[in-house]
C-alpha cells in the first residue's frame, strides 16, 4: 500500500495494563491491520509486550512526563502516516473500523472526522445526525490527521493546557488541512475519564484555562452530584445523543 494511504493508531496509556489490552485487542481484532500502531506509555508490563509483539506494533515508554507530552511523542514518530489516537480503553467500533477509514483517506487529502460512540456501563449514546455535522462536533477519538511533509504544517498539542489541548490540536490542524466528515462510526469511548467526569481536579485546571470554561464545568459538577452519574450522562446528552 502506498504510503499516503497508510495509517498509524497511536495509543496513550498510563499506568492500567487492563484498559492497555483492551485497546490492543480492538486493533489485532481489524480486519485489516494499521500500517503502525504505537504505543506510548509510562509504564509497561513486559508480558503485556511479550504477549502483543507484532510487526506493525511499536512500544515507547518511560520518555513521556504527561498526557499530551506522551500525544507528542506520538505525533512525532508518526508525521508521514494518516493518524487516529485510540486510547487506552477505547476500542474500534467494530472489525472493519480500519477498512472504513482507509477507503476514506484513498479519496480525500483532508482531515476526516468519524462519529464516536460514547458509552456508560451498558449504555451508548449515538451522535444524532443533526448534532454529527454541527461544526462543534470534533470528537478526538475519531479524527484522523493526514500525512504531513512540511516541518511548517507540524501541528502539536500545547502541554501548558492540561484539558483543553486536544480540541485546540483539531481546530488548528482543520484550519490547515480543512475537513470532511464521514457518517459512520468507528471508535468506542469510555465515558467517566478526565474529559467527561467534571470533579474537583477539571474545576480547577478549567478555571487556570478560561472562567467561561470553568462556569460551565461547575454546572456539570454540581448536576453530577445532585443526579448522580447515570442520570447526568443522560441529562447532558438529551438534545445531541440517541441513547441505545
Amino acid at each position: 500500500m502506498k504510503l499516503k494511504n497508510s495509517i498509524a493508531v497511536i495509543t496513550i496509556n498510563k499506568d492500567c495494563s487492563k484498559d492497555l489490552a483492551k485497546t490492543i485487542r480492538s486493533v489485532d481484532n481489524q480486519y485489516l491491520r494499521p500500517n503502525m500502531h504505537l504505543i506510548v506509555a509510562k509504564k509497561i508490563d513486559n508480558t503485556l509486550v511479550k504477549k502483543f509483539k507484532k510487526k506493525y506494533r511499536k512500544f515507547i515508554f518511560g520518555k513521556d512526563n504527561s498526557l499530551f507530552n506522551a500525544m507528542n511523542i506520538g505525533l512525532k514518530n508518526t508525521w508521514k502516516y494518516n493518524i487516529i489516537f485510540l486510547n487506552s480503553g477505547d476500542i474500534f467500533f467494530d472489525n472493519k473500523s480500519i477498512f472504513n477509514i482507509k477507503k476514506k483517506i484513498k479519496i480525500n487529502k483532508s482531515c476526516l472526522i468519524f462519529k464516536t460512540i460514547l458509552q456508560f456501563t451498558n449504555i451508548c449514546y449515538y451522535p444524532k445526525r443533526t448534532f454529527f455535522y454541527r461544526d462543534d462536533y470534533q470528537a478526538h477519538p475519531s479524527f484522523i490527521r493526514p500525512p504531513v511533509s512540511l516541518n511548517s504544517n507540524k501541528i502539536y498539542f500545547n502541554e501548558n493546557k492540561k484539558i483543553s489541548a486536544d480540541s485546540e490540536w483539531i481546530k488548528k490542524n482543520i484550519k490547515l488541512f480543512n475537513f470532511k466528515k464521514i457518517d459512520i462510526p468507528i471508535t468506542k469511548h469510555f465515558l467517566g475519564g478526565q474529559s467527561s467526569n467534571p470533579t474537583l481536579s477539571t474545576l480547577i485546571m478549567r478555571l487556570k484555562e478560561s472562567f467561561i470554561s470553568f462556569i460551565k464545568e461547575l454546572i456539570k459538577f454540581f448536576l453530577k452530584i445532585c443526579l448522580g452519574q447515570k442520570e447526568f450522562y443522560n441529562v447532558i446528552f438529551f438534545f445531541k445523543f440517541t441513547k441505545k
